[in-house]
This record gives C-alpha cells, sequence and structure tokens, in this order.
C-alpha cells in the first residue's frame, strides 16, 4: 500500500523532473541567469519549485516567439528579393521592348521594396 508520502515524493520528483526539462530548452545564458538565482535547476528548494517552472515556461514561449520573428524576418526578405528578382526580369523585357509604363511600373515597385528592407 502506497502512503502518502510516496505520493508526495512522486509528485515532487515529477515537478523537478518538468523543471530540468523546462531548464533544458533555455539558452546557456538563461541557464546562467537561473543558476544565479537558484543556485542550480538539481539544488531548488521545494518551495521555489513551481516558481521557476513559471519563469522557464514564460522564458521558453518568448524564445519561441523571438525565433518566429527571425524566421518570418528571413522568409519576408527571401521573398521581397524573389519579387525584387522578377520586377528586375519584367523591367528588362519592358525597355527591350520599348513599353515605357511597364518600365515605369516595375522601377517604381522595385524602388518601394528596396527602401522596405
Amino acid at each position: 500500500m502506497k502512503t502518502k508520502s510516496d505520493t508526495l515524493k512522486k509528485i515532487e520528483n515529477f515537478r523537478k523532473k518538468r523543471l530540468v526539462d523546462l531548464y533544458n530548452q533555455c539558452t546557456p545564458e538563461q541557464q546562467n541567469v537561473f543558476n544565479r538565482m537558484y543556485v542550480s535547476v538539481t539544488e531548488i528548494p521545494d518551495g521555489k519549485i513551481d516558481w521557476a517552472t513559471q519563469q522557464c515556461e514564460r522564458t521558453i514561449a518568448e524564445n519561441k516567439i523571438k525565433m518566429g520573428e527571425k524566421i518570418m524576418d528571413k522568409k519576408f526578405r527571401e521573398m521581397f528579393d524573389t519579387i525584387r528578382d522578377l520586377l528586375s526580369d519584367i523591367n528588362v523585357r519592358a525597355i527591350k521592348e520599348e513599353d515605357k509604363e511597364a518600365k515605369s511600373l516595375s522601377c517604381n515597385l522595385i524602388e518601394i521594396i528596396d527602401s522596405h528592407g
């Protein structure tokens, strides 16, 4: 028969394991800050586990947002570069065919893209 203390020990072990998993998802710099605040993830007092877990969860969420922003910035840059290249091709064709309206439009669009990149 399991005693209450066995159950509590399992809960505490689960909470510590969860914290270690979250800690391992943080950057080395973030882990250093954590260690300055709590000594280390393995030596954290039971009374501070919940707060430390919440801090790690927030940090990981912020990391994911920042990573998503970097990915989106890169994708937008790639998209702008592709559009600019296509417009340059249109511009070359417009010059060859002496289509002043197409040349003007493509040049204006290239300037807009360049001003945002």
